[in-house]
């Protein structure tokens, strides 16, 4: 999927800080502070506009990245987000 979608965008597909093949050290696992992780890297990318996609976890780190950053993302998808209740 991301060979497709490489052909005609720039594709950043982050680990996640403490999922998958990343480090876990003892840091902020909040869906804020992996929102917060995500502008800090798309501004030493140098990219100010971005289309998220995200699922799962993911899912809910785009939805929280354009409530904290409404301004930065262009557009957002989120694929089995789940959302907090009120």
């Amino acid at each position: 999927m991301f060979d497709e979608l490489a052909e005609r965008n720039t594709v950043i597909a982050p680990d996640l800080l403490g999922h998958g093949a990343s480090a876990k050290p003892r840091a902020d696992y909040s869906v804020a502070a992996y929102a917060n992780g995500m502008r800090d890297l798309l501004g030493v990318l140098g990219i100010d506009r971005v289309t998220l996609v995200g699922h799962s976890l993911g899912g809910g780190v785009a939805m929280q990245f354009a409530f904290q950053y409404p301004t930065a993302p262009s557009g957002w998808c989120s694929s089995a987000a789940a959302a907090p209740a009120p």
